[in-house]
């Protein structure tokens, strides 16, 4: 229960942003003055450094712990989404998109690292699942109420509202997620 407190917002809001600029195309692209190529490579920012981040955050669970990895980039995403939604040139976009991933990238790895090293390993496939089947509602987040969202207040005032949002899931992992005990490396090598 206190990995899902703890782990599940930044979760969802990470199934969030690998959609959600799709839905805020046309507003984006008018405000920052870009084509589709520019608005692509924005996009692509977030997903490449959520992937080239799984090398040192695979490095960090094991060897400082979930609770530092987590806290460290999701401060860094916070920055991201703040700067995102007050960006005034694509660099600055595909920067914070950047950012952003960085910010969501230890999130799920950290959430099965906890099931696996803290729970009963017989659950670890239902708890997991569970994780990403509520998680997969920043699918819908990302479509319906985040177009009506930007339709009437504006793209940026739902980014910052967003902002608001990855601040509180930052909090609350940073409140909850706790380390396991270390492994003892002669107890892996007899397992």
């Amino acid at each position: 229960v206190i990995v899902f407190a703890a782990l599940l917002p930044g979760y969802i809001l990470s199934i969030f942003y690998r959609s959600f600029l799709s839905v805020i195309a046309v507003p984006v692209m008018q405000d920052l003055s870009i084509g589709p190529r520019e608005f692509g490579v924005m996009g692509s920012a977030w997903f490449i450094a959520f992937a080239l981040a799984q090398f040192p955050v695979g490095w960090a669970l094991d060897r400082i712990g979930p609770r530092r990895a987590v806290i460290t980039t999701m401060v860094v995403g916070l920055a991201g989404t703040v700067l995102f939604a007050s960006a005034s040139h694509v660099t600055v976009a595909a920067v914070a998109m950047a950012m952003i991933g960085i910010g969501c990238s230890p999130v799920f790895m950290s959430a099965l690292y906890l099931f696996a090293r803290t729970g009963d390993q017989s659950r670890f496939a239902f708890m997991s699942s569970l994780f990403i089947g509520i998680g997969s509602g920043g699918n819908l987040a990302g479509a319906a109420p985040l177009a009506f969202a930007a339709e009437h207040y504006g793209w940026r005032p739902a980014m910052f509202f967003v902002a608001a949002l990855f601040a509180v899931a930052t909090v609350m992992a940073a409140a909850l997620v706790r380390d396991p005990p270390p492994v003892d490396p002669a107890e892996t090598r007899q397992e």
